[in-house]
């Protein structure tokens, strides 16, 4: 659309990551919520989360189109409307390929109990959805399927902060990477074979699987499933998610090549101490909420001790 304007190309592709940052910020806290636990603090999570800020919001990386449609869609399998899930999933998979992830999870998962033939009969039905949108979205837009044969590159990178490469060091890449992905594949597997209905727990632990497992990590990979983790089990501390935000988003500058080539120029040492304050403080903060509701009950503020509500668990 912006033709030869690439000031005007930068704009729109802000304008869709920031469209995407908008729907999350509609949709988790609805997901949330028809999940049982808190909405607000599922928004907080993941609106103010450091990682959508700096690389949803500043960097404008596509995974909030991912992240947005994904939680839109699990938010409409949680009120009931699976198949209208299933494509809105289908959708984030055509903008990023682990949005299909959710598609499957949600065509699967059902209650325990459901009979394996009617949990088939879901996943036949959702796959059909599945199909009928990437084509649509594909064909409607002009833009054809050359998207499948690039999904595969990221796998071309080799990023330091994959812990697949890590162990290629010693014992060679493709063969760590090949490792890497099995262990994700029967992990996701798992959790897929015991998903429940809109399983938004399950389909986060999936997505973070692969993108810690898989050949190449970026911080803004955590963000395919951080927001349905957030959202099923929001109301609680949530300290690792937290730690793991605050980690990942200065993770992201040291492990950017020219960072390493510069190493002994940069301020290493202020960087690693602010990580280690920052999850020092994660870890051992108290829930506002409850300090909130303790100090009411000490001041007392007119009015009668046994009336007042306790915290939620």
């Amino acid at each position: 659309l912006p033709g030869s304007q690439p000031f005007v190309g930068v704009l729109a592709m802000r304008a869709l990551a920031l469209a995407g940052v908008a729907l999350l910020a509609w949709a988790v806290p609805r997901l949330a919520e028809r999940l049982g636990q808190d909405p607000a603090d599922a928004a907080v999570l993941v609106v103010a989360n450091p990682l959508v800020l700096v690389h949803l919001v500043a960097g404008a990386h596509n995974e909030a189109m991912l992240a947005g449609f994904l939680a839109a869609g699990f938010a409409a399998a949680a009120g009931g409307r699976r198949y209208l899930g299933v494509a809105l999933s289908s959708i984030g998979g055509v903008v990023k390929l682990p949005g299909l992830v959710g598609a499957v999870v949600l065509g699967w998962g059902a209650d325990e109990g459901t009979p394996v033939r009617t949990r088939l009969t879901h996943t036949a039905v959702a796959g059909a959805v599945c199909i009928a949108t990437i084509a649509s979205c594909s064909l409607v837009t002009g833009l054809g399927f050359g998207w499948v044969g690039s999904s595969v590159a990221p796998g071309l990178v080799i990023s330091w902060a994959a812990p697949t490469n890590w162990l290629g060091s010693l014992i060679g890449l493709d063969l760590a990477q090949d490792i890497g992905l099995a262990v994700a594949g029967v992990l996701a597997a798992w959790w897929t074979w015991r998903a429940g209905p809109a399983d938004a727990a399950a389909t986060g632990k999936i997505l973070v699987a692969l993108a810690v497992l898989g050949p190449a990590l970026h911080p803004w990979y955590l963000l395919w499933g951080f927001p349905l983790l957030a959202a099923a089990a929001a109301g609680r501390p949530n300290r690792l998610l937290v730690a793991a935000s605050i980690v990942g988003v200065f993770a992201g500058h040291l492990g950017s090549g020219p960072f390493i080539e510069r190493v002994g120029d940069e301020p290493v040492a202020l960087l690693v101490g602010a990580v280690v304050v920052l999850v020092a403080m994660a870890a051992t903060s108290r829930d506002v909420r409850a300090v909130v509701v303790e100090g009411s009950e000490g001041r007392g503020e007119g009015r009668n001790p046994a009336a007042t509500p306790s915290p939620a668990p």
